[in-house]
């Protein structure tokens, strides 16, 4: 058995998604954002161009009022034409969008595409990593993530461990968490801006 010891440092990045635009356009294909259940931008092509049409829809993201839709307010979105990047702001934060398109100007279904298809939930060029992410190998001092042969200690912490805890292939030999740990496990319900997790 051999023991690890949270040490919470894992350097801070910011998650990059990104969706590649393909395929034949029409500007009266309509496209949806959806971010936690919620279209948060809805509109029609409004251009035959796919840098153009990413263009659009990185102004009206971006545009997106924070006060409905919380969920946005640490995304921003950029053209990196063919694709639609979106950025979180905050590193070490994980996050998730789908885009969709559908057809309505009678041309071919699914003649357009995003990452091949209809709808997309994006490739992560860059995965969000950092110091509140059990599953990062440079948070422990054994400088991998714990397995069922490690005994686990997190006293002295303050580190919140929000990411990366689904281990359920993993039985631990022990988790001790004293009081001398003072960061959280998981996520709220409902985080600080007011959206649920």
């Amino acid at each position: 058995m051999a023991s690890t010891v949270l040490r919470g440092d894992a350097p801070a990045i910011a998650g990059v998604l990104d969706f590649l635009f393909a395929g034949t356009w029409e500007s009266t294909d309509v496209l949806t954002i959806t971010i936690n259940g919620k279209a948060v931008v809805t509109t029609t092509a409004g251009s035959t161009v796919i840098a153009t049409i990413i263009s659009s829809l990185v102004t009206l993201f971006n545009a997106v009022d924070t006060d409905v839709y919380p969920e946005v307010a640490n995304i921003t979105a950029s053209s990196s034409s063919p694709s639609l990047r979106f950025t979180c702001d905050n590193t070490d934060e994980l996050f998730a969008i789908t885009v969709a398109t559908t057809e309505t100007g009678g041309g071919a279904a699914d003649a357009q595409t995003i990452d091949g298809a209809a709808s997309s939930t994006g490739t992560f060029s860059t995965t969000s990593k950092g110091p509140s992410h059990w599953d990062s190998v440079l948070n422990w001092t054994l400088g991998a993530v714990p397995v069922s042969t490690n005994d686990v200690f997190l006293g002295g912490s303050t580190v919140d461990l929000l990411y990366g805890l689904s281990q359920s292939a993993v039985t631990l030999t022990s988790l001790d968490a004293p009081s001398s740990y003072t960061g959280k496990i998981g996520n709220k319900v409902f985080n600080d801006n007011g959206y649920y997790e």
